[in-house]
């Protein structure tokens, strides 16, 4: 919710969802169509389709109210809702930037310009496919006592160059 952060944004997900299609109809930029933008409403549909019941909390949600997004999270995970953790009034990284400039470690994919040394979003990439290369490497498996088995791991990489910083 970038927009909501600098203030361009007035509606709240919810209704900015909601608004997606009208503003598509619109000729609104791509910038505006959270759905067109988002990695997680392909994983939030998919996850509809999987699971019977699927809860969804949202950044803003926590943000604005901390306890009561908790308690909701709580009753769908069937976990007394009495329980209100001692630190629910802190604001972690309230601004959604970086502090003390340390890069935070995460399980995602972050597009980097080698030229300017930094991250760069995706709507400033033009992605293309290109024919390449998958270089495969067999480890070793080992049983619990130290003995190599006559199995392996076999990882494929386009980077071979990365794989041993990938341990």
């Amino acid at each position: 919710m970038h927009l909501v952060r600098e203030q361009r944004e007035t509606e709240s997900f919810s209704k900015s969802l909601a608004l997606e299609d009208s503003r598509k109809s619109q000729c609104y930029s791509d910038f505006w169509l959270y759905t067109f933008n988002s990695f997680y409403y392909d994983k939030i549909i998919e996850a509809k389709k999987t699971f019977s019941e699927v809860l969804i909390v949202t950044q803003e949600e926590l943000n604005l109210d901390t306890v009561k997004t908790l308690v909701k999270v709580y009753k769908f995970l069937g976990v007394s809702s009495e329980f209100v953790p001692s630190n629910s009034d802190i604001r972690y990284n309230k601004g959604g930037l970086y502090k003390k400039n340390l890069i935070y470690r995460g399980e995602y994919l972050v597009n980097w310009c080698p030229e300017s040394q930094s991250a760069v979003s995706d709507l400033e990439v033009e992605m293309q496919e290109v024919n390449g290369h998958l270089w495969h490497f067999k480890y070793p498996l080992i049983s619990e006592s130290g003995e190599q088995l006559d199995k392996y791991l076999e990882v494929a990489t386009t980077r071979p160059e990365t794989l041993l910083g990938d341990t």
